[in-house]
C-alpha cells in the first residue's frame, strides 16, 4: 500500500531499528488484510523503520482502524503525513 500523502492520516502501529522485523509486521498485517506499509525515518545516521496502516479517510475512520488494531494487541497511535 502507498503511504499517505502529507497532511493524511494513517495509524502507526510500531518503530523499530530493524527493517526486517517492521517488515515481518507488515506482512502479517497484510495478511490479516490491513493496507499496512513501512515508513522510514533517518535520523543521526540510523534509520527507524515505522510500521503504519492508512492512509484512511478522516479521524473517525483512523480512530476506528486503532481501536482494531489495539484490539490485535498492537500499540495504535494515529499520525499525520507519511
Amino acid at each position: 500500500a502507498a503511504a499517505p500523502a502529507a497532511g493524511g492520516l494513517a495509524v502507526q502501529v510500531g518503530a523499530f531499528g530493524s527493517a526486517a522485523t517492521a517488515n515481518k509486521l507488515v506482512d502479517e498485517l497484510k495478511g490479516a488484510g490491513y493496507p499496512a506499509y513501512v515508513a522510514p525515518l533517518a535520523r543521526s545516521g540510523k534509520t527507524l523503520y515505522r510500521v503504519r496502516v492508512g492512509p484512511v479517510a478522516n479521524r473517525a475512520a483512523a480512530d476506528s482502524l486503532a481501536a482494531k488494531l489495539k484490539g490485535r494487541r498492537l500499540p495504535a497511535t494515529v499520525v499525520t503525513g507519511a
